[in-house]
């Protein structure tokens, strides 16, 4: 999806089923060591699907010259 495409709709037709551990967090002390950071990293696992594919519609901005 491009970066100035908006999704509106009823966003209670998507169903979000969720697997594996809930949220996986690593923290990288080593990365970025040389600049005083810690890298941390969240990943959560889920599955996206949609009841009704009409409830929803896409916008992409159009910036026209003149």
């Amino acid at each position: 999806m491009a970066a100035d495409t908006t999704i509106f709709g009823d966003w209670s037709q998507v169903v979000l089923a969720e697997f594996g551990s809930g949220v996986d967090i690593v923290a990288d002390p080593y990365s970025l060591a040389l600049t005083g950071m810690i890298r941390v990293h969240a990943a959560r696992l889920v599955d996206v699907g949609v009841r009704h594919g009409a409830a929803f519609f896409n916008i992409t901005a159009y910036v026209g010259t003149e």
